[in-house]
């Protein structure tokens, strides 16, 4: 997982010609357009979502339909703790145990999965959708208080320009067909800079005193 993630963050280290990225930047990246960033998915934003509700589409069905079965994939939250309490015992079957810790990975960036899973009606009906969901939301909250730390109180002028690139989820899903539309290499770096929020040009410390 981590392999693909990082090949996934070369792209925009390419195009804005950086050798890394800036935590506020590395968040954006993977937000959807509509939220400011350029919607380049990780595996680790919808993996462990993927797995979890398979997991629990068969934990819900194998009772009826393969009974036999059933004790192999208990519900999940049969398998992780309870809010305060201690850790259930180890799962004893591989899916169960992989399901589990999908799950306490998935809760620890996004809590309110638990609340949705714990609410759920026993038909799961787009639930992969709605956990995915979650998760972009708790991770769009995390860039936020990332951009919001880069600014003074008196000219939040990072957090302007991010509500400005939520404004705008056309250009970067555009293919360009003519001149008309086609950017030169050093219009798009720049535009990518802006869309993460980076220095057009690097600056010191010192320069920025004063």
């Amino acid at each position: 997982m981590g392999t693909y993630d990082n090949a996934l963050l070369d792209l925009p280290k390419r195009m804005t010609r950086r050798l890394s990225l800036p935590d506020h930047a590395a968040a954006l990246v993977s937000l959807p357009l509509s939220s400011g960033g350029l919607s380049y998915r990780p595996r680790k934003s919808h993996a462990d979502c993927a797995f979890l509700v398979s997991y629990m589409h068969t934990a819900h069905h194998f009772p009826k339909l393969l009974p036999a079965l059933a004790h192999r994939v208990p519900p999940i939250l049969d398998l992780v703790p309870a809010t305060g309490m201690p850790p259930p015992p180890p799962p004893p079957f591989p899916q169960a145990a992989l399901a589990a810790r999908a799950f306490v990975r998935v809760t620890a960036s996004a809590p309110l999965v638990r609340d949705r899973v714990t609410g759920w009606a026993p038909v799961l009906r787009h639930a992969q959708h709605a956990l995915s969901a979650i998760v972009t939301e708790a991770e769009t909250q995390r860039a936020v208080s990332l951009i919001y730390a880069l600014d003074r109180p008196s000219l939040p002028r990072h957090m302007e320009l991010y509500h400005s690139n939520c404004g705008d989820a056309v250009i970067l899903a555009m293919v360009p067909s003519d001149p008309a539309t086609t950017l030169s290499n050093k219009i798009f770096e720049t535009g990518m800079k802006r869309r993460l929020l980076i220095e057009l040009t690097p600056v010191t410390p010192s320069e920025r005193r004063n």
